[in-house]
């Protein structure tokens, strides 16, 4: 059964939306890792060969900046319009005062890959990095102290749901927990490994925790030998509700070497190699893919509200939604023409498809992405009742 979805404005009047994601001029074909905005207007990217994008029109234009470094930069954090944080290859950790019109480096005191960086306030920042390297900052990065990680592992991805809690990933399979700013961190539970029968060599990529209790974790996993026989069952989504204590394995889909964000408890994107992107709006009970209309494998996404969001990456690949990644309602669905009319409409709504080659079904959202309506319809015109 095929599934169409529409998006409902307000006071039931269907307008023509964009398509899920638009691609942008990045103006740039180096790899883009990391993509964050300090408000609904102002926001970075930062990539290969030490690029360096900012917008101040809420990404409509995105202008090059001068980072003084060609090392690969991986992970940025603007603390407001003017300050901003970046990490990357080598030790290098870059600092602006001015939003960016002057680039200060500063010294790590590690020639490590610093891979993820997160502030708390305006002074107390936390970076990590390969070979278990973890650095805190109490005075605006003005100084950085190492701290005992108790790991050697690959430092990939860092959140806190609050000033003292965080979590940091490290591959393959390994979650570590803090309760007190970053200063101490322990492991958690891994035993998704034990609940499942496949094999996760290859790790873990991203996690994400909405609260102190819930969070997700995506990765891919690496082909296993059962009865002579190899069995690849990879890419998925993981979760817990415990703080990490215990995780079920909620998804498997094709993101692999994927990296997450949650706009709120429920509402949540997953994005990939190859242009995958996926959405969820259950607290990841369902995962649908959306169209990126990319085959560049995306390593980051951030939205700035429920419908404004950006994916980016390989080849300087700058992806834009307005509507959530949701289908526009004039989009061709497998080359058949769909007429919604009329339009504006108040009770009720009719669909009329060129052809009907089998059983569909009709969702209806509102402007926040909640589903208010789903029906099933089986003939070339069909009515939809909305005077509720």
């Amino acid at each position: 059964m095929r599934c169409f979805y529409m998006l409902l404005i307000a006071l039931f009047s269907l307008n023509a939306v964009n398509a899920q994601w638009i691609n942008q001029q990045s103006g740039t074909t180096n790899s883009l890792f990391s993509v964050r905005f300090s408000n609904d207007k102002v926001g970075y990217i930062v990539g290969g060969t030490g690029t360096i994008l900012k917008t101040t029109d809420k990404g409509l234009n995105w202008l090059s900046q001068i980072s003084g470094t060609k090392k690969t930069l991986l992970s940025v954090f603007p603390i407001d319009s003017n300050v901003c944080y970046i990490v990357g290859d080598s030790g290098t950790i870059l600092k602006t005062i001015n939003g960016g019109a002057n680039w200060m480096q500063k010294l790590s005191g590690t020639s490590e890959s610093l891979q993820s960086v997160f502030f708390l306030d305006s002074n107390t920042g936390i970076v990590v990095g390969t070979n278990g390297i973890v650095l805190t900052t109490t005075d605006g990065g003005q100084n950085w102290v190492p701290i005992l990680s108790g790991t050697i592992a690959s430092l990939k991805s860092l959140c806190f749901t609050s000033r003292s809690n965080g979590y940091m990933m490290g591959l393959p399979t390994h979650i570590y927990r803090t309760t007190d700013s970053g200063l101490h961190w322990i492991e958690l539970g891994n035993d998704w490994i034990q609940q499942i029968t496949y094999s996760y060599d290859q790790g873990i990529h991203s996690i994400f925790f909405t609260d102190s209790l819930n969070g997700y974790a995506v990765g891919n996993s690496a082909a296993y030998l059962q009865g002579g026989t190899y069995i690849i069952l990879d890419r998925f989504v993981t979760s817990t509700k415990n703080t990490g204590s215990s995780w079920n394995v909620q998804h498997d889909f094709n993101c692999e070497y994927g990296t997450l964000f949650f706009i709120d408890t429920e509402k949540g994107y997953a994005v990939g190699s190859k242009g995958a992107i996926m959405r969820t709006t259950d607290s990841g009970i369902s995962w649908i893919p959306q169209t990126s209309g990319t085959s560049s494998s995306l390593n980051s996404v951030f939205f700035t509200d429920s419908l404004q969001g950006f994916a980016v990456g390989s080849q300087g690949i700058i992806l834009y939604t307005n509507n959530g990644g949701t289908i526009g309602i004039n989009e061709e669905i497998e080359d058949e023409e769909i007429s919604i009319y009329p339009n504006p409409v108040k009770n009720q709504l009719n669909i009329e498809l060129s052809e009907m080659k089998n059983e569909s079904e009709i969702s209806i959202s509102d402007i926040m992405g909640q589903v208010v309506l789903k029906q099933i319809i089986s003939d070339k015109i069909s009515a939809i009742d909305l005077s509720n």
